[in-house]
């Protein structure tokens, strides 16, 4: 067996390894499906030794947005077009890409749960504005419950933020098929996640809320010092529970207005978190 042989041997038990475990991330794969994306990974990887010109500074960096009460996290790739591992959660829905080669040397790239039974939810054929169809397609899959708790402000950035990434991929799909670019980039990630609601952790700390809400605040202060308690408290609790029924009145009142169900919803969950803080100065 000749040198060349014997490479060629250990390239071919090389791909066959790496299908293996594309087919086991994902089963819906035919063994050919996964032998052909298991050869453009080697592909890259060997061209990426070889030396590329192409430098992308910010192959190590980690983008972090916050914008309103959603947090932005994304991890670009280090090469080129195509994503290869791309992986990614936009409001608890895991998810990732997988490259589909055709018959014609052309790829179609899938976006597709990342669970063993997850199911196909978009695929990017590099076709112009097919990206803003596959966006709306990837938020009604996150799933009603969680998408009806989001503010207009939250949903419109999230939304734009799907779209930007389906949008970038069909662009790369596009640049892969024409010719222009057949590299492959790694560990790209994208994260989307909602910022934790900051809660009153105590009894003063709830009272300061509603004041700050009601834009009112007490007279002398928030201080408190050892002694006994005065009389004063109670006129405190008294006004800080009065504040919070009628804010709950003021609530209940803007629902019966309301036509959508998730504005109502939003409102309901408004009134529960009140009707808490009402719980909790009474037992006071």
């Amino acid at each position: 067996m000749t040198a060349k042989q014997r490479a060629a041997r250990a390239k071919f038990k090389a791909v066959v390894a790496e299908a293996k475990k594309l087919r086991k991330k994902n089963p819906k794969l035919t063994q050919a499906q996964a032998v052909k994306q298991a050869f453009a990974i080697s592909y890259g990887k060997k061209r990426a030794k070889v030396g590329e010109t192409h430098k992308d500074t910010k192959s190590h960096n980690v983008n972090i947005r916050v914008v309103s009460g959603i947090k932005i996290n994304y991890k670009p790739g280090k090469l080129g077009a195509i994503p290869v591992g791309f992986t990614g959660s936009i409001l608890g829905l895991k998810f990732r890409v997988y490259n589909q080669f055709n018959i014609d040397e052309t790829v179609t790239a899938q976006v597709v749960e990342d669970d063993p039974k997850g199911y196909l939810i978009v695929e990017i054929n590099g076709r112009t504005g097919e990206a803003k169809a596959a966006a709306g397609k990837f938020y009604a899959t996150i799933g009603r419950n969680v998408t009806d708790d989001l503010s207009d402000k939250d949903e419109k950035v999230v939304k734009n933020r799907i779209f930007k990434f389906l949008d970038q991929l069909s662009k790369d799909v596009k640049a892969y098929n024409s010719g222009k670019d057949k590299r492959t980039k790694k560990n790209e990630r994208l994260t989307v996640t909602r910022k934790k609601e900051k809660k009153p952790t105590s009894v003063k700390d709830k009272i300061k809320d509603v004041l700050r809400n009601d834009k009112k605040r007490l007279k002398h202060g928030y201080t408190i010092v050892p002694g006994k308690v005065m009389s004063g408290i109670g006129s405190v609790k008294s006004y800080a529970s009065t504040l919070l029924k009628n804010k709950y009145g003021q609530l209940a009142a803007k629902k019966l207005t309301e036509t959508t169900k998730r504005a109502k919803n939003q409102i309901q969950k408004e009134m529960s978190l009140v009707a808490q803080q009402i719980r909790k100065i009474g037992s006071l």
